[in-house]
């Protein structure tokens, strides 16, 4: 269990919960500030100079320049997700099943196969 709080209630409920009216925190103070900074380099670099940007990066891509198709390919295609093991595919799917059927154990799912 963890140690109660040294600094008396902090807006919280005795189980650590914000309480009824916690004004919340100060948000992020820099905010604002980024906010105006990418406004002006979207402004300094425009629509034509942004798509002017991404052509480089994709003509680089496709001449090899590994960083530049490594950061085009993470924001096309996103995170990669852990692959499946092929030899348990079948498994995987019936385990997902059992969770639709409600099985429990193991050994439900190993009778599946039976």
């Amino acid at each position: 269990m963890s140690k109660r709080s040294t600094n008396g209630t902090s807006g919280r409920t005795s189980n650590g919960q914000f309480a009824k009216g916690n004004p919340g925190g100060p948000g992020n103070p820099y905010a604002r500030r980024v906010a105006r900074l990418r406004a002006t380099l979207l402004d300094a670099v425009g629509e034509n100079g942004l798509a002017d940007i991404v052509q480089g990066m994709i003509t680089a891509a496709k001449g090899g320049d590994v960083a530049a198709a490594k950061l085009l390919l993470s924001y096309l295609l996103g995170k990669p997700v852990e692959s499946v093991e092929p030899d348990y595919v079948e498994i995987h799917e019936r385990q997902l099943q059992s969770k639709d059927r409600a099985l429990d154990s193991d050994e439900e799912i190993a009778a599946l196969f039976s």
